[in-house]
């Protein structure tokens, strides 16, 4: 879920350091001294690399994996610097090689036990004037949790200012879930207090809200269902004020894998009473490019995977305000997995 709150006064400020940021870079690797064994460490760092890892205990009952490696950009550049393997592990056990980009391994790992188990990509890298291979190595957990059920839940909720009611609304995917889920009981707790429950439908749980603006509270709804019991907690809720501009994009299934005969369905919500008067819009890119844009609220996203390969995609959601002074903007980061 992405939410991005407009506060126009701060763009200035964040450019200003967006600027000064950018210098300091330029200023640091702008003239190199002979690179050696003594340096190297401080001029490629070990954080010059960055070792992304997704794992994904998937409904087909199948385990998946991805592991990506990148570099920084900057670097690349200024230093001459290559990647030219990175050797992928699980358990201490080589996956596989990958000696060209994209640095990625992505496969299913149907074998593997239930338990903690530990994935590890050492990168290999060449530098332009050093006479010997860069090698460092990341490790990431993960855990491997196989399941026979499966629920998949979307809370629908409501953002408040002061005097508002919350609501919070859960309900299943029957077409994502085991044959027969449904929902026993509903509860709502606020501040670990509990305001409201719910044994029928309709599972819409509330609360008056009356804490002062800018406050921040923990809601918490608990769903009971034949397969088990659920939690979904906004830990930070903050009691808006009238005149900020909220947007939200919330991804309709607690699942991360789909099959190519699914689609990708987003909740696309606003809060604010400027709302209207913004020009405020939502753009969902799957790897990068922009496969569905909203301008009007609330709505729903629908985006069809029937020719999207199978394996791992990165999903991103862009937003952006503006008014006749300003423009504000702010992306989160999400990914999917497409089983079949």
């Amino acid at each position: 879920m992405t939410i991005l709150m407009n506060k126009f006064k701060h763009i200035s400020l964040i450019s200003f350091l967006a600027v000064m940021f950018v210098s300091c870079v330029d200023d640091r690797y702008d003239d190199f001294p002979a690179l050696t064994s003594d340096n190297i460490s401080r001029y490629v760092p070990q954080h010059t690399f960055v070792f992304n890892c997704h794992t994904l205990n998937a409904r087909d009952g199948k385990f998946y994996l991805m592991g990506e490696v990148k570099s920084q950009s900057h670097i690349d550049s200024l230093l001459h610097l290559e990647i030219s393997k990175v050797d992928f592990y699980v358990d201490g056990t080589r996956l596989a090689t990958v000696d060209k980009a994209p640095f990625k391994l992505d496969m299913a790992l149907s074998t593997i036990a239930n338990g903690a188990h530990q994935t590890r990509a050492v990168v290999t890298a060449e530098v332009q004037g050093y006479g010997e291979p860069i090698v460092y190595a990341y490790e990431q957990s993960f855990y491997r949790n196989r399941a026979t059920s499966f629920v998949d839940l979307f809370f629908d909720y409501s953002f408040v200012t002061n005097g508002d009611v919350f609501t919070i609304t859960p309900a299943i995917n029957s077409d994502r879930s085991s044959k027969g889920a449904k929902i026993v009981e509903a509860s709502l707790s606020w501040d670990n207090k509990t305001v409201d429950t719910s044994n029928s439908e309709p599972w819409t749980l509330s609360h008056l809200v009356t804490e002062s603006v800018r406050s921040r509270h923990a809601a918490k709804a608990t769903v009971k269902t034949n397969y088990g019991n659920y939690d979904f907690t906004l830990p930070n809720l903050c009691v808006l004020p009238q005149d900020t501009v909220v947007l939200a994009a919330q991804a309709m299934s607690s699942f991360k894998d789909y099959k190519r005969s699914e689609s990708l369905k987003v909740a696309v919500k606003a809060f604010g009473s400027k709302v209207g008067a913004n020009k405020c819009e939502l753009k969902v890119l799957l790897d990068g490019k922009t496969v569905a844009t909203a301008n009007t609220f609330p709505t729903t996203v629908v985006y069809s995977l029937r020719d999207v390969a199978v394996g791992f995609h990165d999903i991103s959601f862009t937003w952006s305000i503006e008014d006749s002074n300003t423009k504000t903007g702010s992306t989160s980061y999400d990914y999917i997995f497409v089983t079949e």
